[in-house]
């Protein structure tokens, strides 16, 4: 387990905790690509929508649980709530978050339920 997050990865979460939507888009590279789910978004301003919809207007908190480096990506696992349809989704939601840092920003982040979800 990693002890200290890289400076974006823990700015995501703080952002996101915070809430700060201004920093939160700040720790991602104009051209990243973030997966969710089945959904994917390419660039800063598609990245910044779902950050605004499914992020800040559900009121998201994350409460990360753990945290590993995979060669060139971090994986931190966190516990997932806020004001969103959970129909089918584990209780409680844990999931990963697979991050690829280029140049001290995130440039990829695929969202997925975890492994060690029930």
């Amino acid at each position: 387990m990693l002890t200290k997050l890289p400076q974006p990865v823990d700015a995501f979460f703080h952002a996101a905790n915070g809430p700060d939507p201004d920093a939160f888009i700040a720790n991602f590279t104009n051209n990243a690509i973030l997966i969710d789910g089945a959904h994917e978004y390419s660039g800063i301003n598609a990245i910044k929508e779902w950050s605004e919809t499914d992020v800040f207007a559900a009121k998201v908190k994350y409460e990360v649980t753990n945290t590993v480096q995979r060669n060139q990506e971090i994986v931190v696992t966190a516990r997932v709530d806020g004001n969103f349809d959970k129909t089918g989704l584990p209780d409680p939601l844990m999931l990963d978050h697979h991050f690829i840092i280029k140049e001290g920003k995130i440039s990829r982040l695929t969202v997925q339920i975890s492994k060690t979800s029930n």
